[in-house]
């Protein structure tokens, strides 16, 4: 993917986005766990993007809460850094080198996790990429890397973490979009379109039964959690997209 450097002002503009980003995601992750209704105590948590901005918030949440926790991400470095502030925090933290966009990688870190745990709880597809720049200098590759690993990746996670997830109706897919899935914001064209697709994708695929194992009516349950404007930052409930819209 290109970096686009269009100006100073482009510059502190991107400053400011991924500022205004990581101050909204440690909030957003705030009120996630104050007014989720799930426990989080001993379940398999399997959490991508998981070293830093909203992620690393999360991670540090589910470490206090008592989670097993599996952390991806591409940089080695980063991993090594959070695991060794989070097992501070009294927990013990796998973390995985991976790039989501490869199937085979996602196959491969599915595997390692359920090999180890022998299921997994919560699946949580939280990595991000974003590009700024007006449409017209937007790049096809930046299209294409930002379905990568906001539609393509969670997708494939999903069907590969399936057969895997707790059947009892406990299990909980969550995608992690932003007001990007509900709305074209300007000079985020392909950032918009991941996140677009993301959203699609957990509206159609919310509340699918989990039927590879032959448990009947068992699910696992897809919410997407969308962070509009303030007040209302974050949206990760236990419920249907009806009434998640309605909240929205």
């Amino acid at each position: 993917m290109k970096e686009h450097t269009l100006s100073t002002a482009g510059d502190n503009g991107r400053a400011l986005l991924a500022l205004s980003t990581a101050v909204i995601g440690a909030l957003a992750a705030r009120y996630v766990w104050r007014h989720t209704r799930f426990s989080f105590r001993g379940r398999v948590v399997l959490l991508t993007g998981g070293t830093r901005g909203l992620g690393l918030a999360m991670a540090r949440q589910l470490v206090d809460e008592g989670a097993r926790l599996w952390l991806l991400a591409r940089s080695s470095d980063e991993l090594s850094e959070v695991r060794t502030e989070l097992q501070a925090r009294g927990r013990r933290v796998r973390t995985i080198r991976a790039d989501i966009r490869d199937a085979d990688t996602v196959a491969r870190v599915v595997e390692e996790v359920v090999r180890e745990a022998g299921h997994i709880d919560v699946l949580i597809n939280n990595a991000g990429v974003i590009t700024v720049a007006p449409f017209a200098h937007t790049h096809l590759e930046d299209f294409t890397e930002s379905l990568a690993t906001h539609f393509w990746g969670p997708l494939r996670l999903i069907r590969q973490a399936l057969p895997y997830l707790t059947c009892d109706g406990s299990g909980r897919i969550v995608n992690v979009s932003s007001i990007g899935g509900l709305v074209g914001v300007p000079h985020l064209s392909a950032y918009v379109a991941g996140k677009f697709a993301l959203t699609g994708l957990s509206r159609a695929a919310g509340g699918t039964p989990n039927r590879s194992r032959g448990d009947a009516g068992a699910a696992a349950r897809v919410d997407a959690t969308q962070i509009p404007p303030a007040p209302r930052l974050v949206l990760m409930r236990g419920f249907s997209w009806k009434e998640a819209d309605r909240t929205l």
